[in-house]
């Protein structure tokens, strides 16, 4: 009677704790997924790098400034010439750390100025042309609009609605990371004192890991499918590649999530199976005996 009173309240507390568990790691996966993507700076940084932005970023540079080329007379190959996919890649990351710093305000390059005044004079002397300073100022005001065009671009088009915030929320995503991860250490502890019987635990462990392994595929096949970003209307078309990739790469990392969660329940499994089955060769094994 003792047996079977232990048995049916670790039967009850199981089921209570591989559900409470299992909501617990789904959280903590939540926060996980957060604390990896949203709240860090070099995953923005690798998704500008994967998606193609800079380079989309260059290219519209080389158009814009070659147009304006074209206006003032000066050769394409003038106005594009200190346009580097390096640089415009390094300005980016910057932007990108200045947003998490939380940082609204466009960063200045006089450079760009610098840098493209000097090549448009370059350009006048070597076609031996009159350089008065009608057209010096020509060549000024052109260096201006390359500056302001560029530090356009350098910009993220939502770094002005969400930049004041990054801080705060980088640091709530890694106290409430943190926060759950503990609370789910002591959940397992508990588990551990409570549930004397090994096979027990280790079948309510095998439910927690494949609920949250499930529910972790769920979530992000929910979210493409309820929020297309393909269909996202976003100017220009090399914001919204980057923030499909972005938002993609994201739930991305539910699956890997999953992953880790099928594989701790396989093995789980595999150590529960073994168990079970000494169990019943010890068992087989004695009732032969008591046969004999």
């Amino acid at each position: 009677m003792k047996q079977k009173q232990t048995s049916g309240t670790g039967g009850w507390f199981g089921g209570i704790f591989a559900w409470v568990f299992s909501l617990l790691l789904t959280l903590l996966t939540v926060m996980g997924v957060i604390f990896f993507t949203i709240s860090n700076e070099n995953y923005l940084k690798s998704q500008i790098l994967s998606s193609g932005y800079a380079e989309s970023i260059l290219e519209n540079l080389q158009e814009n400034f070659t147009s304006y080329g074209n206006a003032g007379g000066m050769p394409a190959e003038v106005m594009t010439s200190f346009l580097t996919q390096e640089k415009v890649q390094q300005d980016l990351f910057r932007s990108v750390e200045r947003f998490y710093q939380g940082q609204r305000s466009v960063e200045s390059h006089p450079e760009i100025a610098q840098m493209a005044q000097q090549a448009m004079l370059e350009s006048v002397q070597e076609r031996g042309l009159e350089l008065t300073g009608q057209v010096e100022e020509a060549i000024a005001y052109m260096a201006e609009i390359c500056q302001t065009d560029y530090q356009k671009n350098m910009r993220f088009t939502f770094a002005s609605w969400i930049a004041a915030y990054m801080p705060k929320i980088v640091k709530l995503a890694q106290m409430g990371a943190g926060a759950v991860l503990v609370i789910t250490l002591i959940a397992f502890a508990l588990l551990m004192a409570v549930l004397r019987n090994g096979p027990a635990r280790l079948r309510w462990l095998i439910n927690a890991c494949g609920a949250t392994a499930l529910v972790s595929v769920i979530l992000p096949v929910l979210f493409r499918i309820f929020v297309p970003m393909e269909d996202l209307v976003l100017s220009p078309v090399a914001l919204k590649t980057l923030l499909v990739k972005y938002t993609h790469g994201m739930t991305d990392a539910f699956f890997y999530f999953a992953l880790i969660y099928l594989v701790v329940a396989g093995a789980l499994y595999l150590v529960w199976n073994k168990g079970f089955q000494k169990s019943r060769q010890m068992y087989q094994n004695r009732q032969e005996q008591e046969f004999v």
